[in-house]
């Protein structure tokens, strides 16, 4: 289909809930039921039909919200140690490891789209006390995924968030009150003592085929290490990872609406308590 217009919208499209297309702040969206839950009945194969045949329905075949060219193109780098925020009508290419460094926080607006650059193994990283805010919403999910046309399982590098939450295990060389770790695939520390530490929020967000190869082997498409209970995760996909989906160390992190798919590791993978 083309860029901007999805005739199908995943294939819940009744009922229409006019006048909303499913936008950012659209109480009802499409497909919403009386009773708030979402299902795909014959209705909407009706709608699809029909539409198909030239019979113009208001909600398939139309611009999906938050899908319009982009025409602009970021590099993002090194250390980010102020707090930022990534607009849905640019691309971001993330170019080696991007680090979002203690207090700063990283808003990423929905719709958002972000590539890691496969030369320079691009990874996005939350060290200890930074912050991300990633909500997307249903029609218009933040996607992470690598440059190019071509997407290969491991073609970047990933998402790491590091916490300061309790790990029952400590690498050598670390001498912090509480056990600590050395994030893999780069010099960050997690782990501490906070149970209820935050290290943001990841709404509507898929992670696409990450997971490049660092040290002994492959990474998780994302990593939560040592993340608090504070740390919000719902509805998150993982797909196509050249090693984990999820790997989770240590911490206290609850997670809801989590789904992995096609990655070539363990599709979750928890260690370190």
């Amino acid at each position: 289909t083309e860029v901007s217009r999805d005739y199908v919208i995943a294939g819940d499209v009744a009922p229409a809930n006019l006048p909303g297309l499913g936008e950012a702040g659209d109480p009802v969206p499409p497909g919403r039921n009386a009773d708030g839950s979402f299902d795909i009945t014959v209705l909407d194969a009706v709608e699809i039909a029909n539409e198909a045949v030239g019979n113009d329905r208001v909600i398939p075949g139309q611009p999906v919200p938050g899908r319009g060219p982009r025409p602009g193109a970021v590099v993002l780098s090194g250390l980010l140690d102020s707090s930022r925020t990534l607009y849905r009508d640019t691309v971001y290419e993330l170019q080696g490891n991007v680090i979002v460094g203690p207090g700063a926080t990283l808003t990423v607006q929905p719709g958002t789209l972000i590539e890691g650059d496969g030369a320079t193994r691009g990874t996005l990283i939350v060290a200890r006390a930074g912050n991300v805010d990633m909500r997307g919403t249903r029609i218009e999910p933040i996607v992470l995924t690598c440059k190019g046309t071509v997407k290969t399982a491991g073609c970047w590098g990933g998402l790491v968030l590091n916490g300061l939450a309790i790990l029952n295990h400590r690498d050598p060389g670390t001498t912090g009150f509480c056990p600590e770790k050395f994030s893999p695939g780069s010099t960050e520390l997690y782990g501490g003592c906070l149970v209820e530490d935050t290290t943001g929020v990841l709404q509507y967000v898929r992670i696409e085929h990450a997971g490049m190869s660092y040290g002994s082997g492959p990474t998780a498409g994302l990593s939560l290490l040592g993340n608090g209970s504070g740390t919000v995760l719902d509805h998150v996909q993982v797909h196509g990872s050249l090693g984990d989906g999820l790997y989770l160390s240590g911490g206290n992190v609850n997670l809801r609406q989590i789904l992995l798919t096609g990655n070539l590791g363990a599709g979750l993978h928890w260690d370190h308590g």
